[in-house]
């Protein structure tokens, strides 16, 4: 789903609160995603008018996820739920995976429907549909959300080389990736963002940025793994998303390792979501625990420089 300010102005919100995510074990003051909620109205499609009205200004810095817009309502089977990923301007959106997002959804719910073992409907990219069971507890000021996505699907669509690096084309429900296992000898630190952008217009995946991520796992010493996000940047750490697309992927490829329970990262040792994948093909991805913290009601505030 994409749309202009204009397009989105006529469909607007009627609730915004800022959210930020950490995971379990993180110093109270590190911050790895912000975000916003948004309380939707219900409709047959995905309105769009909360971008105007919930996000000021993009970019946070490189040290934090951002861009995140996870929208909550009623539908007509019970709640659901759906995140956007903005672009930096942010003048367009794309329904996007995005676990911190649908965990910062999740408490929200929890919390404002008094019960710790929330359900809902996600939406998610490529008309993709999923079932999102959760746990959510107390924790400090915030909530702790174990959450397992279930139904989902993942295609592996192409499996090639490309200037010495193994490279999955991978499609369908959590966003369009591509898996990288490095050169021999070639470290995660030293596969750059232009190796990046290079590999994203090889495959023509420039022509959706929002949706474009990509997860490098280094062919000598696993378990280390870098993530490009937004066909554009770095990711800071590494997307839960892409980290279970690796571990789909994993059972058809025989040059890609398997990752252990937790790999390392730019931004530090982070925990692998467990899969499992049914005869039908479609997948349960159990997530790691996500601490969130939820703003108070109102206009979004002015985000910590």
């Amino acid at each position: 789903m994409r749309g202009s300010i204009t397009e989105q102005a006529e469909h607007p919100a009627t609730a915004t609160r800022a959210f930020s995510t950490r995971l379990a074990g993180d110093p109270a003051d590190r911050t790895r995603t912000r975000g916003h909620l948004v309380e939707g109205t219900a409709g047959a499609a995905w309105p769009t008018g909360f971008v105007h009205e919930a996000v000021g200004s993009g970019a946070l810095g490189d040290d934090v996820a951002y861009g995140k817009v996870a929208v909550l309502r009623d539908g007509p089977a019970g709640p659901e739920t759906a995140s956007f990923q903005l672009d930096d301007s942010p003048a367009h959106a794309e329904i996007a995976a995005c676990s911190n997002a649908t965990a910062a959804a999740v408490a929200w719910h929890a919390t404002a429907t008094g019960t710790r073992a929330p359900a809902l409907h996600l939406s998610l990219p490529g008309a993709h549909d999923a079932r999102i069971v959760a746990e959510v507890r107390p924790a400090g000021t915030g909530s702790s959300v174990r959450q397992t996505w279930h139904g989902v699907h993942v295609e592996l669509a192409h499996d090639t080389e490309v200037s010495g690096r193994r490279v999955a084309v991978c499609t369908g429900a959590l966003n369009n990736y591509l898996v990288v296992r490095t050169r021999a000898g070639e470290s995660t630190a030293a596969f750059s963002l232009d190796d990046a952008l290079m590999l994203w217009e090889h495959f023509g995946m420039d022509r959706a940025p929002l949706l474009s991520r990509m997860t490098v796992v280094d062919g000598d010493r696993h378990p280390e793994v870098r993530c490009f996000t937004c066909g554009t940047r770095a990711h800071p750490s590494a997307a839960p998303t892409g980290l279970a697309v690796v571990a789909l992927v994993a059972n058809e490829l025989d040059w890609l390792p398997r990752l252990p329970a937790t790999v390392r990262t730019p931004g530090g040792t982070v925990r692998t979501p467990r899969v499992q994948v049914g005869r039908d093909g479609l997948a349960e991805v159990h997530f790691p625990e996500v601490l969130v913290t939820i703003a108070g009601p109102g206009g979004p505030p002015t985000p910590d420089p």
